[in-house]
């Protein structure tokens, strides 16, 4: 697998939804890349960042407008 594969299946491996033969690919690459490794790193640490973020309900008047 290059990088450019891996990079593009690195959203859906983080959301679990390849199949097992293309988690284990994506695995292998990143256990033997530090530069997909840090990719994946940097994607964990922006969803983590975001899902912590409080919901905020958006303004009455926004329906209005």
């Amino acid at each position: 697998m290059t990088c450019h594969e891996c990079s593009e299946k690195l959203t859906a491996y983080m959301e679990g939804e390849l199949s097992a033969e293309a988690e284990a690919q994506v695995v292998a690459h990143v256990d033997s890349c530090m530069e997909c490794r840090r990719t994946l790193e940097g994607l964990r640490a922006v969803v983590g960042a975001v899902t912590s973020l409080p919901d905020v309900a958006p303004p009455p008047e926004l329906r209005a407008n």
